[in-house]
């Protein structure tokens, strides 16, 4: 009887199947698990403000940390077989390999990153009533943090269970009204940017994300008179990649259709523009309304 030796393309071929195996084995671990989960109440879908869907992310924790770690298994077997049967097959699959071969390597890494901030972070935001300031970042314009400080919206929370989102789409509009008020000396550093009054706009200077956000924070409970618990920021970059897996968004009240790739050039236009040009919009002064209007949407 004849055995193939390690280095055998029939050897190869059979280790590329044992990799394909595992990831359609983790597909359908990953849909089996979360529709067992919902069966059984694991986990618990509800609806919130505005049509919202969300999950109590303290009750669910255990569930989808156990998905993920079952998940990474199979991941681990595909990644292993593949890179065993690279070298060794054809040299159009030894390409695609290579990159698939990259792809799941993020993705473990992913997985790992992931299950290390459910594990760390949930404990304390499972806890109690908690709200988070969301901060949009407009990473054109750099700042210390990935951006500038455009938008936010502050999600409230209850023992992990997600109870709204309200969305703020201009900073501006408590900013001159604090600046009205009060005057806060900015540093040296952003003595020109900030014109001499400091803001929220301008407080994610430091370099260090910590040290920034706590001093956002600070300006938040300034200008609104509420306390947040925490701070979350994306950034343009981010928002497009996260727009590729959603897909485009309808926007019928600006004629218009969001995608990944019209993202950044249209609801710029729009916003630096494109609302200027339509009667009324002087005395609404809302300029990002576009973005009040898009992020539920994206969420849901």
């Amino acid at each position: 009887r004849l055995v193939p030796g390690a280095k055998s393309p029939f050897v190869a071929e059979e280790r590329l199947l044992n990799s394909v195996y595992s990831i359609l084995n983790t597909l359908t671990v990953l849909s089996d698990q979360l529709v067992l989960a919902k069966e059984t109440g694991a986990l618990e879908f509800k609806t919130i403000e505005g049509g919202l869907p969300a999950i109590n992310l303290g009750k669910s924790k255990q569930v989808v940390l156990d998905i993920m770690s079952r998940c990474r298994v199979d991941l681990a077997k595909s990644r292993d077989e593949l890179r065993l049967a690279a070298p060794n097959l054809p040299r159009s699959f030894r390409l695609q390999s290579e990159k698939a071969l990259e792809t799941l390597d993020r993705t473990i890494v992913t997985i790992d990153d992931s299950k290390q901030l459910f594990d760390k972070s949930l404990s304390w935001v499972g806890s109690g009533e908690k709200n988070l300031l969301i901060l949009f970042q407009n990473n054109t314009e750099i700042r210390g943090t990935g951006g500038f400080i455009g938008s936010f919206a502050v999600a409230k929370l209850n023992d992990g269970e997600l109870q709204s989102i309200d969305f703020e789409t201009n900073i501006y509009k408590i900013d001159k009204a604090f600046v009205a008020e009060m005057s806060v000396a900015p540093p040296s550093e952003l003595h020109y940017i900030a014109s001499g009054n400091w803001a929220m706009r301008d407080s994610n200077w430091a370099i260090d994300g910590p040290t920034s956000f706590k001093k956002v924070m600070e300006f938040y409970a300034l200008e609104s008179g509420k306390k947040v618990d925490g701070v979350i920021a994306m950034d343009t970059s981010l928002f497009i990649e996260l727009l590729r897996v959603v897909g485009p968004i309808d926007l019928p009240e600006f004629s218009m259709t969001v995608s990944s790739d019209n993202f950044l050039k249209d609801v710029q236009y729009e916003v630096e523009k494109g609302y200027f040009q339509r009667s009324g919009s002087s005395e609404e002064n809302d300029p990002k309304k576009i973005l009040a209007v898009l992020m539920p949407k994206f969420v849901k």
